[in-house]
């Protein structure tokens, strides 16, 4: 278990991604849900995603997107790694992907 002492960083294989999204790799000692960063999706003029993450020290993501269409979605994950998640994560900023309750 992680102590609120003991520090986590990004998994090894988002590094590449944090670098294409100019995300600054963080180091916590937190577990509590902070920002890592917010990406802007070059191609639209509405369309971001702030990208927070909770060190447990599994990591789970929290997405706040904005679609291309203005409207707003959270999406929060299980424990992974960003790059996991994040192609779906475009897919809905863009509106390829919604998902609604029955």
């Amino acid at each position: 278990m992680l102590s609120n002492l003991e520090e986590t960083i990004p998994h090894q294989v988002d590094l590449i991604l944090f670098e294409k999204l100019g995300l600054k790799p963080f180091k916590t000692s937190s577990r509590d849900r902070f920002l890592v960063g917010e990406y802007k999706l070059p191609h639209s003029e509405k369309a971001t995603i702030k990208i927070s993450v909770t060190c447990l020290p599994a990591k789970f993501w929290c997405f706040e997107v904005i679609t291309v269409q203005d409207e707003a979605f959270i999406i929060e994950t299980g424990s992974g790694t960003l790059s996991e998640f994040w192609d779906s994560v475009i897919k809905v900023a863009e509106g390829l992907f919604t998902v609604s309750r029955k």
